[in-house]
């Protein structure tokens, strides 16, 4: 690859953490991290030789555990449309919900919230919010942040932890 390996160690320890946190479920995410996990570039997997390989992979069962009830936490949702004005709604929605989870119960509770998805190879993604659609062809689109901070995970896949503000604001580049 481009840099020499111990200038990757850093980044590399931390995708193989979270490779063992499970962060990785989504296919295309884990499609980008492997060939870096194996200190590959794509250009080695073409001529790639699995033939050898014993196919003896065990996975240990996982204990059952008994689930805490589920608890609840406060999601505020601001919507930023690209006027410039806001709304914000709030919602309770069970730990650990994705946002897409959280924002399907905000538009189930609160009739003035809406939203739609469009599927892509990443998972969906918000293509229209409130009845304003973001376009490609207009080089528009929703950035998603919590509590400031732009979220770097998909609808999906990003998991609702604490209580937090969400803001899905209408932006161009």
């Amino acid at each position: 690859m481009g840099s020499q390996v111990s200038d990757c160690s850093a980044s590399l320890e931390a995708l193989r953490v979270d490779a063992r946190k499970g962060t990785y479920h989504n296919p295309m995410a884990i499609s980008q991290t492997l060939p870096a996990l194996q200190q590959r570039s794509y250009l080695h997997v073409k001529t790639a030789v699995c033939g050898a390989e014993d196919d003896s992979l065990t996975l240990e069962p996982k204990p059952c555990s008994t689930q805490p009830p589920a608890q609840n936490v406060l999601l505020q949702v601001e919507v930023i449309p690209s006027d410039g004005s806001s709304s914000i709604k709030t919602v309770d929605v069970p730990k650990g919900s994705s946002l897409l989870k959280a924002l399907t119960l905000l538009k189930e509770t609160q009739k003035d919230f809406t939203f739609e998805t469009e599927s892509s190879l990443w998972g969906p993604f918000l293509s229209v919010v409130n009845g304003e659609r973001a376009r490609q062809s207009d080089r528009s689109y929703w950035q998603l942040s919590s509590d400031g901070t732009s979220l770097n995970q998909g609808i999906q896949d990003y998991k609702i932890e604490k209580a937090q503000k969400i803001t899905i604001k209408k932006t161009s580049h």
